[in-house]
C-alpha cells in the first residue's frame, strides 16, 4: 500500500455508512515502526466498538508494513482511551510531559506501544 508520506486516514462506519470514527496512521516506517491515533464519536462510546476494531487494523498494519511497533499517545486522563489500548494488547511505556497544547494548556501524554516480533520480515 502507498500513500506517499501521508497518514492513513481509514473510516469507521455503522450500518448506514454513517461516520462514527477514525483511525489514522502517521510516520509509517516499512520494517519498523508507526503510530496510531483514533477517535470514535460520542454517542458511540462505552459499546466496544473501537475495541472490536482496533485490533484488526493494527495487525493489518503489521502484515502491511512488516511492522515490529505501534505507538500510540493519548490526554493523559483519558481513560477510555487507555483502556481500549490496554485491552487490545498495547503497554503503557511512560509519560511525556506538556508534550501536547490544547485548549490553551499544556497536557501530558501517556505513551503506549503494541509489539510485533515480525521475524519473517522480507528484507
Amino acid at each position: 500500500m502507498e500513500f506517499r508520506g501521508q497518514p492513513l486516514h481509514l473510516a469507521i462506519r455503522d450500518g448506514n455508512d454513517f461516520l462514527i470514527g477514525v483511525i489514522v496512521f502517521a510516520d509509517v516506517i516499512v520494517g519498523h515502526k508507526a503510530e496510531i491515533g483514533f477517535w470514535l464519536g460520542k454517542p458511540y462510546w462505552g459499546q466496544g466498538i473501537m475495541a472490536q476494531v482496533l485490533p484488526v487494523v493494527c495487525q493489518f498494519a503489521i502484515n502491511q508494513w512488516y511492522l515490529v511497533r505501534i505507538e500510540a499517545s493519548v490526554f493523559k486522563g483519558n481513560t477510555r482511551s487507555q483502556r481500549v489500548l490496554e485491552k487490545c494488547g498495547f503497554e503503557y511505556e511512560g509519560i511525556a510531559r506538556k508534550h501536547f497544547f490544547k485548549n490553551g494548556e499544556f497536557i501530558d501524554s501517556q505513551f503506549y506501544a503494541l509489539l510485533d516480533d515480525f521475524s519473517d520480515v522480507p528484507f
